[in-house]
């Protein structure tokens, strides 16, 4: 155990302070092999599970699907932009190895959803300023009073929370309907799990979001940048390009280009809730109020009373 970390991405100090043993007598739900979800105690059973055991099933160390593996990722420790920028950039990265050390409970999940779920409605609205009819970064621009900005900065929060809200909800029925696919019998994640696994998935909206920014962002700087005139300018066929889909979107409607975008956002999100129900579908229920025992020490051993 004196490796960076282990096998499932646990680090040391995570490890060496977990218990030999779920003693005599704990309240414990089922606990299963989080690899091949071979049930290693039934609920209700008093007698002590050893962690150092190995699964007979598949051979992994019981330890390795207890509590301590599971230490949250950076949002369900602690709530701060820090810690969001950390979840995000986990989750576009190592996704699997994320899920793999989520808690599984709805801890933290709400306020992660309602998060990443605002800044897609943001991200993805935003480019469309100048499409809406009602358009509030023009109706701000063309305001004369304090209470037509008030007003046009209302229309652009509603306009954000109901975007957000189907974004959610959205999310939320893939993580639900994917969770109830995976479970077998009384099998599967603990309750709660599969809002987790929502919350993080939204991230996936972000990173389309992300993706159509970065296009318009590039486009725009080949216009500028590129001469307008001559034999060369591929800044005037660009902009000629533009006006072309502007007036085709005018002619046969703009539903495609928003369809096609959130067609990839749906996939993406898709991926991520699938890897993560994957990822806890034998998951443990996380029991913080077991007095788990230490492991026997030969320090701790009375010594022999010497006649």
């Amino acid at each position: 155990m004196h490796a960076d970390v282990n096998s499932m991405g646990t680090p040391p100090a995570l490890i060496t302070s977990s218990p030999a043993s779920i003693p005599h007598g704990a309240p414990a739900s089922r606990f299963c092999c989080e690899r091949c979800g071979y049930v290693l105690r039934e609920a209700g059973n008093p007698d002590p599970l050893d962690l150092d055991s190995l699964c007979p099933e598949c051979g992994s160390a019981a330890r390795e699907s207890g509590p301590h593996s599971r230490p949250g990722t950076p949002w369900q420790r602690g709530r701060s932009l820090r810690s969001w920028f950390s979840t995000v950039w986990r989750v576009l990265t190592r996704p699997r190895e994320v899920f793999r050390t989520m808690s599984p409970s709805a801890r933290g999940s709400t306020s992660l959803m309602v998060v990443n779920s605002t800044v897609a409605a943001v991200a993805l609205i935003a480019p469309w300023s100048g499409v809406f009819i009602a358009d509030p970064v023009r109706q701000i621009r063309l305001a004369d009073s304090a209470a037509g900005i008030a007003w046009a900065l209302g229309l652009l929060a509603v306009e954000v929370a109901l975007l957000a809200a189907m974004l959610s909800a959205g999310t939320l029925a893939m993580a639900w309907g994917a969770d109830r696919t995976a479970r077998q019998g009384d099998a599967g994640a603990p309750e709660g799990t599969w809002k987790s696994i929502a919350a993080h998935a939204a991230i996936g909206w972000g990173l389309v979001a992300g993706v159509v920014w970065s296009i318009l962002t590039i486009w725009f700087m080949l216009t500028v940048a590129l001469p307008r005139s001559g034999p060369d300018g591929g800044g005037r066929a660009l902009g000629e390009i533009s006006s072309f889909l502007v007036e085709q979107g005018s002619r046969y409607g703009l539903g495609m280009l928003p369809t096609l975008i959130f067609g990839f956002g749906t996939l993406s999100v898709a991926r991520l809730v699938w890897l993560g129900t994957r990822a806890c579908r034998f998951a443990n229920a996380p029991q913080p109020t077991l007095a788990l025992e230490q492991p026997p020490t030969a320090t701790s051993a009375a010594p022999e009373s010497v006649s």
